[in-house]
């Protein structure tokens, strides 16, 4: 299994504890990598990590974000699945007031 695909099976969306909307959106745009230390620190790390501890397999995936944290290949991805959700949601937003 590839990071992506277990970003999609972790238990993280934009409601989890330390996702923070404004930089997850900033992220989205930009890529910015100063936005993933943020969230990082914003607690989003300790969500990515109880959601990696319930699931079975996966680790070299586990072990990764263990010794890299925010760098990590498991981090990063759920970033992308994180930053395509709020993008969808803006996407919806807008198509909501032009009807």
């Amino acid at each position: 299994m590839d990071a992506d695909e277990l970003a999609e099976r972790l238990d993280v969306n934009l409601h989890s504890d330390g996702v923070c909307l404004p930089c997850l959106y900033e992220f989205s745009q930009s890529g910015d990598s100063w936005f993933v230390v943020t969230l990082w620190q914003e607690g989003l790390g300790e969500t990515v990590a109880s959601a990696l501890r319930v699931l079975r397999g996966a680790d070299d995936l586990k072990a990764d974000f263990e010794r890299r944290g925010c760098r990590s290949d498991i981090f990063r991805a759920v970033m992308r699945k994180l930053a395509r959700e709020i993008e969808d949601d803006a996407r919806r937003a807008l198509a909501a007031v032009w009807n």
